[in-house]
């Protein structure tokens, strides 16, 4: 090598061993101890609850704050870990309308800018005792006075047999059972397959309604099998949108309330629950129309969120009231 080459040599070189060398990044002062958690297998319906054990490596208190994902609440959680120190976060799942195996997460975030979020997660596999086709949380749909009756298929996971005793429903919802398997025997003897028709009662009102059904079985673990059940009678009258926006960039919204069958009505009045909102309606150029009208009148100064319903009630004796929501911020 010439001597010019080996002296650009010689200077990087010197100049490699003189530079400082980068520090190595601290890691973040908040861990969690273990954060993941099985709880395996649990029948649905089943509360599930854990406590997980944060550490604070750093040198001064950090505060936290716990944002759970969906399906996922915390019962408590230390909202300050001293330096040095430990704190928990309990974590909570309830397992009433989730099926299979599912994976839920609680987000930790601290005060501490340069500290990553810690993420929790609960993890489980809800099965039932009893299978239940097409669903374990029936509904039923339909126009008003039109509710059809539903019929459900029960059997044991494993097809083994078992007797259904007795139901528990109520007057808005009936249920009737006999066996499905077409097995001898009389209907408290053990069969593979039952038949659960449930009836809702005739006069129920335009609206969602909930209601549980328990079956009492002889099956293993299911002495007593809830059936929640949702109820949707829809209206002669649709509302749209179902929820308007009202704030500070939009002080006025408006929402079109249509016969579904073409039938002329009339909207009789329109009261928003909030003093600050004004509402009025007429009828929209359709003569099957109306468009009601929500405008914020209240103080330019006042500041914050808007939740308030107006509710609009007409001439049609099935639909005598419908409720829109209005959300925003001010």
């Amino acid at each position: 090598m010439s001597p010019a080459p080996r002296r650009v040599a010689a200077g990087l070189v010197a100049l490699l061993l003189l530079s400082p060398r980068a520090a190595p990044a601290d890691p973040p002062p908040l861990e969690a101890l273990a954060p993941r958690w099985d709880a395996g297998r649990v029948e649905a319906g089943t509360e599930i609850r854990h406590t997980y054990e944060l550490r604070n490596r750093g040198p001064r208190p950090l505060r936290i704050t716990v944002k759970p994902g969906c399906g996922c609440t915390t019962a408590a959680y230390d909202k300050e870990i001293p330096a040095g120190g430990r704190g928990t976060v309990t974590a909570v799942l309830d397992t009433t309308h989730v099926r299979g195996r599912v994976e839920k997460i609680v987000d930790v975030l601290t005060d501490d800018p340069k500290q990553p979020v810690v993420t929790l997660a609960i993890l489980a596999e809800s099965v039932r005792a009893l299978v239940v086709e097409p669903g374990d949380q029936p509904t039923l749909r339909a126009p008003v006075g039109t509710l059809a009756p539903l019929a459900l298929t029960v059997r044991a996971p494993d097809e083994a047999p078992f007797a259904i005793t007795a139901v528990d429903d109520t007057p808005m919802l009936r249920a009737t059972f006999v066996p499905a398997d077409g097995a001898p025997g009389g209907p408290t003897a053990p069969h593979r397959r039952w038949r659960v028709t449930l009836t809702a009662a005739a006069d129920l009102p335009v609206g969602i309604h909930r209601a549980t059904v328990t079956l009492r079985t002889t099956a293993p673990r299911a002495a007593r099998f809830a059936l929640p059940s949702t109820l949707i009678v829809a209206g002669p009258l649709v509302a749209a949108p179902r929820e308007l926006r009202v704030g500070a960039h939009h002080p006025t919204a408006g929402v079109r309330v249509a016969s579904v069958d073409a039938a002329a009505f009339r909207v009789l009045r329109v009261q928003p629950s909030d003093p600050d909102l004004a509402a009025e309606a007429r009828p929209a150029p359709d003569a099957h129309a109306w468009d009601v009208t929500v405008r914020y009148v209240g103080s330019p100064t006042r500041r914050g969120p808007l939740n308030a319903v107006v509710t609009i009630a007409t001439d049609v004796p099935a639909q005598p009231t419908l409720v829109v929501r209005v959300s925003g911020t001010l």
